[in-house]
């Protein structure tokens, strides 16, 4: 079981969900429930950089997907960007932004192999 823990700065309107170890889907709904009971923004980066993906088949997806979809309406407008450097890990976060899109989950989803790269892309006014 991975292990996570939630930064918030309220002055850049970000959150930071940073995973290690073995992630497996209840991980992930774990964050998503904490994050919305926290102070909400609008931007969340998704670290799974030190994470582990190996026991998280790309099924679970669908799942993620519908526990994010439930709390929505809680954040409009928000951008979320999913980290990864491992082939693996970077494939499963396309893999989710894709699937968010047709199953029209209104959070904007990207997949980046770097934090630079997506703290660019979620303070882009675009």
């Amino acid at each position: 079981m991975a292990t996570f823990d939630i930064t918030i700065d309220k002055t850049l309107d970000l959150t930071t969900i940073r995973f290690s170890g073995r992630v497996i889907v209840s991980d992930i709904t774990d964050a998503l429930q904490s994050f919305y009971q926290t102070a909400i923004t609008t931007k969340v980066l998704w670290d799974f950089l030190e994470g582990d993906f190996t026991d998280l088949p790309s099924s679970d997806l669908t799942t993620i997907i519908d526990a994010a979809k439930s709390f929505s309406d809680m954040r409009p407008d928000g951008k979320s960007a999913l980290v990864g450097s491992s082939d693996l890990l970077y494939g499963l976060a396309r893999m989710y932004a894709s699937l968010a899109e047709v199953k029209r989950h209104p959070i904007s989803n990207r997949a980046f192999r770097s934090r630079e790269e997506a703290l660019d892309w979620l303070n882009r006014s675009d």
